[in-house]
């Protein structure tokens, strides 16, 4: 089982966060908190998870998550997001996503 922990920068010997930036279709607030709600995100947070915010840009629904690796994110996905998302009857397609590791992370 992963274990959470504090991330500081990895030449510090810590972890190095991970971003990810998934590019939902046409932004729907109806379809976007169906799916907060079946996850019961806003109490049952994943573990791992730092940050989550979604919003609209030029009509798509982007959604930022910072987490402590990469492990967390496709272990969400694995174990929460993919059978949701199949609950409600939306498949599991994949939707363009942009990741990376971030060294450098503040946090206030």
């Amino acid at each position: 089982m992963l274990e959470t922990a504090s991330v500081k920068p990895s030449d510090q010997g810590g972890t190095v966060a991970y971003v990810r930036i998934v590019q939902w279709g046409t932004y729907d607030e109806r379809v976007y908190g169906a799916v907060v709600r079946a996850l019961d995100l806003e109490r049952d947070h994943p573990l791992g998870l730092m940050f989550h915010a979604a919003g609209e840009v030029d009509g798509r629904c982007q959604v930022l998550t910072v987490w402590h690796s990469k492990e967390y994110a496709e272990r969400f996905d694995r174990e929460r997001m993919e059978p949701t998302m199949a609950k409600l009857g939306w498949g599991t397609s994949r939707a363009p996503i942009t990741e990376f590791e971030a060294p450098h992370l503040v946090t206030p």
